[in-house]
């Protein structure tokens, strides 16, 4: 969605830290997770979070741990349930025969992350990735380990990130034979002003991308072009505007030119909030080639705690209602769930249990 795009682009920018290969090749500006109980919502010396569910249509529970300082420390998913006592603490043990396998993060001095391994039940890791930083404490380089049953490393990738003060920053991947780069060029602010990609899979292509700035730093115009280097021709152009009421984004206008079929596609996203929190969306496009304009609006609604309780949106053409009640523990974290949609009720627990 337009409402969830990052608008502000600055030198520190993201990168999610999942094991998962192709989303580090895809990664673009460098970006340490934050594994805590802020980005989880949840308030409170929160010690773990216990909750049912399907992972890949397997009725599975899953334990997050988090340590003293609120970092997550652990997940682990069992099969089925697990007859542990959660009332005294006790975390579910990694020898348990039910367990299908288990995550384990570990970070630095300064909370930053250093490692996130999968760990099969035997013991044995299955992947791996490590994070690097430099001695200013930026992220230089994250790898990517895939481990077979003896042990050996099996596949590995590698994302990498220069600085050059002044100049272009390089972002680059490598994954077997195949490399991306991602270049970036920061102003006095330290505000990205131009992107460029390359990619080894398609190396006569190469696409830029330009921004503006209002005073706080949101994004106002992003021009976006793809040309191919061969014919020195640009293929496709992009130009995108946002607007803003204070800090929260309004309106994006987005324009796309395709020169290859001769098409322009113009597409308008509006946002409306209420205390702060976003409550509606519509969404128009329309093409050169189509006589009508596309149209779809989206609702949402929040209670108190943050927790959203409403919510509808187009599917294949047909609004969908989906809401939500909860029941609370003494921190305000919720401990079940109940899901409405099509007059079918899908319930949730999660047992949380604190320090």
């Amino acid at each position: 969605m337009c409402s969830k795009m990052e608008t502000t682009h600055k030198r520190k920018g993201q990168l999610v830290g999942l094991i998962i290969c192709s989303v580090l090749l895809t990664a673009m500006r460098p970006y340490i997770p934050q594994k805590t109980l802020k980005e989880k919502k949840l308030k409170g010396p929160v010690r773990m979070v216990i909750e049912k569910v399907d992972h890949y249509n397997y009725p599975t529970v899953v334990v997050h741990v988090y340590d003293t300082l609120g970092r997550l420390e652990s997940i682990r998913y069992f099969k089925e349930e697990i007859d542990d006592d959660y009332s005294t603490h006790s975390i579910p043990d990694t020898t348990n025969t039910k367990l299908s396998f288990f995550v384990t993060y570990r970070y630095n001095e300064k909370s930053k992350i250093l490692e996130e391994k999968s760990i099969n039940p035997d013991g044995k890791v299955a992947n791996e990735i490590r994070y690097i930083y430099d001695e200013k404490d930026s992220l230089v380089r994250v790898v990517f380990y895939s481990f077979n049953d003896s042990g050996a490393t099996r596949d590995s990738s590698i994302l990498e990130y220069t600085y050059w003060s002044g100049d272009w920053n390089l972002t680059q991947s490598v994954y077997g034979h195949d490399t991306h780069r991602f270049y970036t060029q920061y102003d006095e602010k330290n505000m990205a002003r131009k992107e460029m990609t390359w990619d080894s899979r398609d190396s006569d292509r190469i696409i830029l991308t330009e921004y503006e700035y209002n005073d706080i730093g949101k994004v106002i115009r992003e021009r976006r072009s793809s040309e191919d280097t061969m014919i020195k021709k640009i293929n496709f152009k992009t130009d995108i505007y946002y607007v803003y009421e204070d800090t929260l984004l309004v309106r994006v206008k987005s324009i796309d030119s395709n020169y290859i079929i001769q098409s322009i596609e113009t597409s308008e996203s509006v946002f409306s909030y209420m205390h702060g929190k976003l409550v509606q969306e519509k969404h128009f496009r329309k093409s050169i080639f189509q006589s009508e304009t596309d149209s779809s609006s989206l609702f949402y609604a929040f209670n108190e705690f943050g927790d959203q309780t409403y919510a509808t949106e187009p599917v294949n053409g047909i609004g969908i209602n989906r809401s939500w009640e909860y029941e609370y523990d003494s921190h305000g974290n919720w401990i079940k769930r109940w899901l409405t949609q099509d007059k079918e009720v899908d319930i949730k627990s999660r047992i949380i249990v604190y320090y």
